[in-house]
Formats: C-alpha cells, sequence, structure tokens
C-alpha cells in the first residue's frame, strides 16, 4: 500500500466514519505530522543511501507526497489552521516545480528536494505553534 493510500484511507476515515469533532481534529493533527515526518525521513533514507538516488525513486515518492499534501489540504481545511494549510499548499507547489523542473530540464534538483524535506520537517517541529 502506497503512501497515497494509506493517506487518502486515513482522510475519508477522519472525514466520513469519526463523528466527534475533538477526535475529528486530532486524528487530522496525527495524520499530517506523521506525512510531514514521513516526507522527511523517506527522503533523509534515500539521501544517504546513496549520493545520487535513483531518480525514478525520488520521482515516485515526490508524487505520491505531493498528492498526499494534496489530499490533506483539500480535505481536511475545515480541520485545520489556514496558517498550516498555506504551508502544507507551499510544499505541493514546491513539489510541482521540482517535477516540471526535472521534466523540462533533465535533471535532478537534489537541493531542491532537500529543500523541500528541511521545510517539512520545520513544519512538522512547529506544528502545535498554528495551534496555539
Amino acid at each position: 500500500m502506497s503512501i497515497v493510500d494509506i493517506v487518502y484511507n486515513e482522510v475519508a476515515r477522519i472525514r466520513d466514519k469519526i463523528s466527534d469533532k475533538i477526535e475529528q481534529e486530532e486524528s487530522s493533527k496525527t495524520l499530517v505530522k506523521d506525512t510531514l515526518y514521513g516526507f522527511y525521513q523517506e527522503y533523509e533514507y534515500f539521501r544517504q543511501r546513496t549520493n545520487s538516488p535513483i531518480d525514478s525513486e525520488i520521482d515516485e515518492m515526490l508524487k505520491e507526497y505531493q498528492t498526499s499534501f494534496k489530499n490533506i489540504s483539500v480535505k481536511l481545511r475545515d480541520f485545520l489552521p489556514k496558517e498550516l494549510l498555506k504551508k502544507i499548499q507551499n510544499l505541493v507547489f514546491m513539489i510541482d516545480n521540482i517535477l516540471t523542473s526535472i521534466k523540462s530540464i533533465e535533471t535532478y534538483l537534489l537541493d531542491s528536494v532537500t529543500v523541500c524535506a528541511d521545510e517539512a520537517l520545520d513544519i512538522y517541529n512547529n506544528f502545535d505553534n498554528y495551534f496555539i
């Protein structure tokens, strides 16, 4: 099961099957944090495994997390603060720019992926501040 499937199923569970608003909010927070940290960790795994990860592996990972962040920002928008949603949407745009650049100039932008992964980690580390 891919990360997209996991996130999609969890989003559906939160929106449709949990009737308690507080439980929906807590489940949303957990899903977002897990997805942010998962993105960072998965990228770090690729980066540390070799100096140049296999392009198709990173490309697929970026596409999966882009879809996951899109699902979160659209379907959980009622449960998350606007500032946090903007940050997540920015990750979607950052990933989109990386994927577009890869296709257009046929080069791998590892530094750009690092910046994006670091941004995800920063959001994760400051996550609770969005709910103050």
